[in-house]
């Protein structure tokens, strides 16, 4: 057990002693990635959970039926978003509320305004007003996201930003998914400031890292490890010089825990263990498991050439992003989660992925092989051949004559 794991827990274990426990909690979109660890952390402590999800069928959930726990204390309610009334059932004599859910969807053809900003603003008034006709709701921990601090690497790049700071520059067209957590967690505190019955805690955590309760390809945090560590062509001249700061997805758990226990506990919270990158992860990947097709070098590619192919990515990253974030570090402040009565410690980079990517390895999602360099040296010295060739026929011809 490492000290930051053993210090969360004694944290934690404290505030467990006293609480009661008599009233049920309710986590909203168990069906997710951190949703999913939160409850099954949630239900080892003894809590009566209540979770929300869109999933049409609860068979598709049996990862969660069948955790410990889970027969006697965990009920399952099928809501939606955008569906007025439909967490009323879910929340009803509950006391505090963590609510995950939000869309996080990086694709072509997305519909950002209907499909990512709408969902999560009028998802986050849904939920919030549903808390008002709750009674016995006491308290609101809000998943948010660093996304709602800043919008590129650029704009932590020289001076830090901290729980003070606002994303101003995401739009519907750049950075639109940090667009989305940033109206919603606006909206979320413009209604709590609108009554008195509860109160609101916000997570701002970083890039989430870390074993899920089981591997989830559609995980953005899993595909962009998946992309480190399976050869992907994006790696073939080795890995991308993005920003990436991180966070473990146990400690980010823990957090709203605390947060959800703690009254001390007020306002917005950075969680971030490391301001990182692709090639640390790559790096420290790569040493851990040296026979897996993980790059072992940052690309020496132009950033204006990773600019000219940016819109073939993935939605969200166009060429603006890949100006702002590649070849420069963030500086987010972290440390009102660690000083402040959140009193949180960090689990190391290293150990973060570690234990996700053996999760995606026991999964069979990734395959030993060759350092994926050797795929991009095999087509440069291709080319160069290609386009040496006329010049050594030339070459041979005048000599002839």
């Amino acid at each position: 057990m490492t000290d930051a794991v053993q210090h969360n827990q004694e944290r934690l274990a404290k505030l467990l002693k006293d609480y009661d426990k008599s009233k049920p909690v309710v986590v909203t979109g168990v069906d997710g990635y951190l949703a999913g660890v939160l409850v099954q952390q949630l239900l080892s402590h003894g809590f009566v959970v209540h979770g929300t999800h869109i999933q049409p069928l609860a068979s598709n959930l049996n990862y969660l039926t069948s955790l410990p726990h889970a027969e006697h204390k965990l009920k399952l309610y099928r809501a939606n978003l955008l569906d007025i009334g439909s967490f009323d059932e879910a929340f009803h004599g509950c006391e505090v509320a963590f609510h995950t859910a939000s869309p996080f969807l990086l694709q072509h053809g997305l519909d950002v305004e209907r499909q990512l900003v709408q969902p999560a603003v009028e998802g986050t008034r849904n939920v919030l007003q549903t808390c008002n006709r709750t009674p016995t709701l006491r308290r609101v921990v809000l998943t948010s996201s660093v996304g709602a601090i800043f919008a590129d690497a650029a704009d932590c790049a020289i001076s830090p930003v901290d729980e003070t700071t606002w994303n101003r520059t995401s739009t519907l067209t750049h950075q639109p998914y940090f667009y989305s957590k940033t109206l919603a967690e606006q909206e979320a505190w413009i209604l709590a400031g609108s009554q008195t019955q509860w109160t609101l805690v916000v997570m701002n955590p970083a890039m989430i890292l870390g074993p899920g309760l089981r591997y989830f390809p559609n995980s953005e945090s899993f595909k962009t490890i998946y992309k480190c560590g399976s050869g992907h062509w994006l790696t073939w001249f080795g890995s991308p010089t993005f920003a990436m700061p991180a966070v473990d997805i146990r400690d980010v758990v823990t957090a709203h825990i605390i947060a959800g226990l703690d009254k001390a506990v007020t306002g917005r919270h950075i969680l971030c263990s490391s301001n990182s990158s692709l090639p640390e992860f790559c790096r420290i990947l790569s040493r851990i498991f040296p026979n897996y097709p993980i790059p072992r070098i940052p690309a020496p590619i132009p950033i204006f050439a990773l600019a000219l192919v940016a819109p073939l990515l993935r939605q969200g990253i166009d060429r603006k992003a890949v100006w702002r974030n590649c070849n420069c570090r963030t500086q987010l402040d972290s440390t009102k989660s660690t000083k402040g009565a959140l009193n949180m410690r960090y689990r190391p980079l290293e150990v973060s992925l570690r234990d996700m990517y053996q999760q995606m390895i026991d999964a069979g999602a990734v395959q030993p092989g060759l350092p994926p360099e050797l795929y991009g040296l095999s087509i440069a010295l291709l080319a160069c051949f290609v386009m040496s060739s006329p010049l050594i026929q030339y070459y041979q011809s005048s000599r002839s004559s």
